[in-house]
């Protein structure tokens, strides 16, 4: 099943786009297995509209 695994999870598609699959590794204890593996990706979120800047009252005095 391992090797299934390995194949089957190198690339996977979402929305149309191939993502692959690093860092693969896997390891059987006490006759589980558990299978590990990383998909990097970017994620775009729209910013809130807002005001980007609020006004500063500065003063400044001499001696």
């Amino acid at each position: 099943v391992a090797s299934q695994l390995l194949d089957v999870l190198e690339w996977v598609e979402i929305d149309g786009m191939k993502f692959r699959g690093t860092g693969m590794n896997f390891e059987v204890i006490d006759d589980v297995l558990h299978f590990f593996v990383d998909y990097n990706y970017h994620v775009m979120r729209a910013k809130a509209p807002g005001i980007k800047m609020n006004q500063m009252k500065q003063e400044g005095r001499l001696k």
